[in-house]
């Protein structure tokens, strides 16, 4: 047993961050979602997420964002969605309105298999990490969801988003984790193509682009 009484399942060392994950985790229901490597900025006022933060940053562990099926982000949340993003802080200041905020970055995709809340409220799960997948690589066909991509966060309005880039162009599962995370499509449309494969959502995403004239 390890901190907090989590057992620990696997050491992952990815993207440059050393992340243990655990059997169990905190979640952190929310009304959208967050990609593997995606970068996610968070406000934090709620004493459970403030708790859940501290014991995070003492221990360097994780927790994980989920997306709320039915229910609200404060008070209790009545279902969630069973895949999420395990997440790491990279850093945390004091707001302008004196609450606290974190910066926060996903690393992998986890299924949660039980979830509870506890007398504090905070919600705790079951989880379990996904199988790797082969590793995919970026070729000719792929060129305009790339440029299509390139000139999004080359926007003058994209340049927070370009700051917290970690580049890795010739990775097909990177690629299709921006795109989908920057695409106007609905939460539980993102939610659908976090759960499935990288061909796959490589596909999916290709149509939706193809439909919207966006390539």
């Amino acid at each position: 047993m390890v901190a907090g009484g989590l057992q620990k399942i696997c050491y992952l060392k990815k993207g440059g961050y050393d992340l243990y994950m655990y059997k169990e985790l905190p979640l952190f229901p929310l009304q959208n979602m967050l990609f593997p490597d995606g970068v996610l900025p968070l406000r934090i006022f709620e004493p459970r997420y403030l708790s859940m933060v501290s014991d995070c940053l003492k221990n360097e562990t994780p927790f994980v964002v989920v997306l709320i099926r039915r229910g609200k982000e404060v008070g209790g949340v009545s279902r969630l969605y069973e895949v999420g993003t395990s997440t790491k802080i990279e850093d945390f200041h004091t707001l302008e309105d004196g609450l606290l905020g974190i910066s926060c970055r996903g690393v992998s995709r986890v299924h949660i298999n039980d979830y509870w809340t506890q007398d504090d409220g905070l919600v705790k799960g079951r989880v379990e990490l996904f199988e790797e997948e082969m590793p995919l690589t970026v070729n000719d066909e792929h060129l305009p969801m790339i440029e299509f991509y390139r000139a999004v966060i080359q926007d003058e309005n994209a340049t927070t988003y370009r700051e917290g880039l970690i580049e890795d162009w010739n990775n097909l599962q990177w690629l299709s984790y921006r795109i989908a995370e920057i695409l106007p499509i609905t939460p539980l449309s993102k939610q659908g193509l976090l759960e499935m494969t990288t061909e796959q959502r490589v596909e999916e995403l290709r149509a939706v682009m193809q439909a919207n004239n966006l390539i």
